[in-house]
C-alpha cells in the first residue's frame, strides 16, 4: 500500500494538525488487509481493525475530509477572483462607513445632563407661584389643584433636540407613578402654534397634560433652556430645578424621595 503522504487526493492540503494523523495511520497500516481501498490516502473498509484502530481511522477520515473541503473551498479564492469581487468589497466599505457615521451621530446627540439624583433639604425649599395654563386640548391646568402631589413640570419644545431625548423617560414615569402621587405636566414654549405641538404629541403618545405658555410673559420660574424641569414636592415647594436632558433614573429617584415625605397641610387646616 502506498503512504498516505505520498497519495493526496484532488485538491487535498494538508492541516497542521493532519501530519500527526498521518504518521499514526502509517503506523497502523500493517493492520489493514492488502484488499482495503485508499479513497484519498484513506482506507475504504476498516472491518478488519481492532476496535482501538478502527476509531483512530475514522477520526483520521474526518480529519482529512474537512482539509480536502478546506483546499476545495480556498481554490476558489484566487486572485483573478477576488479582482472580480471588487466592486461587492466597494460595496461593503461604504455600506460599513455609514453605519459607523450613523453610530456616531446617534452618539453624539446623546446629550444627557451630568445631574445626580438628591433633592433640597426642606427647610431651604421655597413655595413655587401657582401655575394656570390653558391645556393644548382643551380645559385648564392649575398647580394649586394639586397640592398633595409630587408635580413634574416640564418645558419643553417640539423641535428641542434634548427635549425629544427626554420625553420617552417621562412618559414611563407617567404610566408607572400615575396612581402613586405623581402628577407630570408638559408645558410648549413653541412659536408655531398648536400644529407643531399635536404633531410631537402624537409621535410620542404623550399620556400626560400639554399646557401652551403664554410666551409674552416671562415663565415662572425662569426658564433659561430647553428641556427645563421643575420638580415640586407635596406643599408647593420647589424641591428641584433640572436644566437639559435628564435620564429616567435620576427623575425616578428625586420621585420617590419626594412621595416618601409626608404633606403638611395648608395653614388653618387641621388634619
Amino acid at each position: 500500500m502506498a503512504d498516505v503522504t505520498q497519495q493526496p487526493g484532488p485538491g487535498f492540503v494538508f492541516g497542521q494538525g493532519v501530519a500527526a494523523d498521518v504518521a499514526s495511520y502509517n503506523r497502523i497500516r500493517p493492520h489493514c488487509g492488502a484488499s482495503h481501498e485508499v479513497v484519498h490516502g484513506v482506507p475504504a473498509k476498516l472491518e478488519s481493525l481492532s476496535f482501538e484502530n478502527r476509531h483512530l481511522h475514522r477520526g483520521l477520515e474526518r480529519t482529512l475530509h474537512g482539509d480536502i473541503l478546506l483546499g476545495q473551498a480556498l481554490g476558489r479564492y484566487t486572485k483573478g477572483s477576488l479582482l472580480e469581487n471588487k466592486p461587492n468589497y466597494r460595496k461593503l466599505l461604504q455600506y460599513l462607513l455609514f453605519a459607523a457615521a450613523v453610530l456616531w451621530i446617534a452618539l453624539a446627540t446623546q446629550n444627557w445632563t451630568d445631574q445626580e439624583a438628591g433633592v433640597r433639604p426642606v427647610k431651604d425649599r421655597k413655595p413655587v407661584a401657582d401655575l394656570a395654563l390653558p391645556q393644548l386640548d382643551g380645559g385648564s391646568w392649575r398647580l394649586s389643584d394639586h397640592r398633595g402631589q409630587v408635580v413634574l413640570i416640564n418645558y419643553w419644545a417640539s423641535w428641542c433636540a434634548p427635549c425629544r431625548q427626554e420625553t420617552p423617560g417621562l412618559i414611563d414615569l407617567s404610566r408607572e407613578y400615575r396612581y402613586k402621587g405623581l402628577s407630570i405636566v408638559g408645558v410648549s414654549m413653541d412659536e408655531g402654534g398648536k400644529r407643531a405641538v399635536e404633531s410631537f404629541m402624537s409621535e410620542f403618545h404623550m399620556p400626560y397634560p400639554v399646557l401652551m405658555a403664554d410666551l409674552t410673559v416671562p415663565p415662572v420660574p425662569a426658564v433659561e433652556a430647553l428641556p427645563t424641569t421643575v420638580l415640586v414636592d407635596r406643599n408647593g415647594r420647589v424641591a428641584k430645578s433640572y436644566i437639559g436632558a435628564v435620564r429616567e433614573t435620576v427623575f425616578r429617584a428625586d420621585v420617590d424621595r419626594l412621595l416618601a415625605e409626608q404633606s403638611t397641610p395648608p395653614p388653618g387646616i387641621k388634619d
